[in-house]
C-alpha cells in the first residue's frame, strides 16, 4: 500500500497549479526554455524531495506502529504473512466482538489438525476426526467470555499507552492467547469431571499439550515467548494443584462422615486453593498475559499484579478493593496497567466465567 502522505502532497500541489492556471506555463517553460542537463537537475530535484517525503512517512508509520513498524504490530493489513496466519476476512465481517473472537478458532483447530496429519503418520481419518469433534465443545460455551477478557484487557492497555486502539495483528495474537487460555482450562476441567471416562481424559491430556503447539507457532519468534510459556506452565500448575486437593479432600470426606466440614482443615485449605486459582485464572492471567504482549519483564510488577488480583478476588466490589491498602500500594507502581483492566476483569468474574465457576 502507498503511503497516502506523498499522494496527499500531490494532490493539493497539483489542485493548487491548476486553480492558478499555471500547469501549461510551467510545463512549456520547462521544456522549451530549458536545456536538457538543466531538465535533469530539476526532475532530479522533484525526485529527491518525494524521497524525503516518503522517508518521513514511513518514519511516522514506524513511530505509530510501535518499535518493529508493521511486521511487529500489523498495523497495515499489506503483509500477506498476516492474511496467511490469521482469519482476518472473517474478522472483518464479524457481527460483534463475540464473533469476532470466535472466527480465530477454526484457524487454530486446522493447524492442530495439520500437524496431526503431519506428525501422526499413518493415522486414520476416523481418529483426526474424534480429535477435531473432542474440540468441538469448547466453542459452543461460553467459555469464550473468559478468552474475550485477554483482547479487552489489551485493548485498554494499548489505548492508554498509545492513544490508539488495537492493531489487526496486535488482536489477532491476544485473541490466540485468549483460546489458548480457554483450551488450557477446558481440558483440565475435562481431566477432573472425567476420571472414569479414559476416552476423554486421553483427548484432554492431547489437548493441554497442543496449547503449548499454539504458543510456539505463533509466537516462537516473538520476545514474550519464554514469559508465555512460564505463565502458561504456572498456571497448568495452579489448576492441577487445585483438582489434586480437591480429590484428597473428597478422599478423606469418605472416613469423615457425620464430621462438619468446617471442622476439616483439608475443606479449609481447598477453599484457600480454590480461591488462588480463581484469583489466577480469572484475574491474574489475563492481565498477565497483556503485560508480556506489551514488553513488561520486571517480575517485580508481575507480583504486584497478583497482590492486586488476590485483593480483588476477595473484594465485594470495587470500591471495596480500591480502598485496600495492598491495592493502593500496588497500583503505584503498576503505572502500565489502568484501572479499568482490573475494572473488566472483576465484571467478568461477576458475570460468571465458567474458566472458574464450574469447578468449584
Amino acid at each position: 500500500m502507498v503511503s497516502p502522505i506523498p499522494i496527499a502532497i500531490l494532490a493539493i500541489s497539483l489542485g493548487f497549479l491548476h486553480s492558478t492556471g499555471k500547469v501549461l506555463e510551467i510545463a512549456d517553460g520547462f521544456f522549451s526554455h530549458l536545456t536538457i542537463l538543466e531538465q535533469i537537475c530539476i526532475a532530479s530535484l522533484f525526485f529527491s524531495v518525494i524521497h524525503i517525503v516518503v522517508s518521513i512517512s514511513r518514519f511516522l508509520g514506524i513511530v505509530y506502529d510501535g518499535p518493529g513498524g508493521d511486521h511487529d504490530d500489523g498495523d497495515s493489513h499489506h503483509d500477506e504473512d498476516i492474511y496467511a496466519a490469521y482469519p482476518f476476512e472473517s474478522m472483518q465481517l464479524a457481527a460483534n466482538k463475540r464473533y469476532r473472537f470466535g472466527a480465530m478458532f477454526p484457524t487454530l483447530v486446522d493447524e492442530i489438525v495439520t500437524r496431526l496429519q503431519e506428525e501422526g503418520e499413518g493415522m486414520e481419518l476416523k481418529r483426526v476426526e474424534q480429535i477435531q469433534e473432542a474440540m468441538e465443545p469448547i466453542s459452543t460455551t461460553d467459555y469464550d467470555k473468559c478468552g474475550m477478557v485477554v483482547v479487552e484487557v489489551y485493548r485498554i492497555m494499548i489505548k492508554a499507552r498509545m492513544k490508539r486502539d488495537l492493531a489487526f495483528l496486535e488482536e489477532a495474537k491476544a485473541t490466540v492467547l485468549g483460546w489458548a487460555m480457554i483450551i488450557l482450562f477446558y481440558s483440565h476441567d475435562v481431566l477432573a469431571n472425567s476420571a472414569r471416562d479414559f476416552s476423554k481424559v486421553r483427548y484432554a491430556v492431547l489437548m493441554e499439550s497442543y496449547v503449548f503447539f499454539i504458543l510456539h507457532k505463533h509466537f516462537h519468534e516473538d520476545a514474550s515467548y519464554h514469559q508465555l510459556v512460564e505463565l502458561f506452565l504456572e498456571a497448568k500448575e495452579n489448576r492441577a494443584l487445585f483438582h489434586l486437593m480437591r480429590s484428597n479432600a473428597n478422599a478423606s470426606k469418605k472416613s469423615l462422615l457425620g464430621r462438619p466440614s468446617s471442622d476439616n482443615a483439608e475443606d479449609i485449605l481447598l477453599g484457600r486453593f480454590n480461591r488462588m486459582k480463581e484469583h489466577f485464572c480469572v484475574f491474574y492471567m489475563p492481565i498477565a498475559i497483556c503485560m508480556i504482549l506489551t514488553g513488561v519483564k520486571d517480575k517485580a510488577l508481575f507480583e504486584s499484579t497478583k497482590q492486586v488480583c488476590d485483593s480483588l478476588g476477595e473484594s465485594k466490589n470495587v470500591d471495596e478493593w480500591k480502598s485496600d491498602a495492598i491495592t493502593q500500594s500496588a497500583m503505584k507502581r503498576l503505572g502500565m496497567v489502568p484501572e479499568e483492566a482490573f475494572h473488566l476483569v472483576f465484571h467478568e468474574k461477576r458475570n460468571n466465567c465458567l474458566c472458574v465457576d464450574n469447578q468449584k
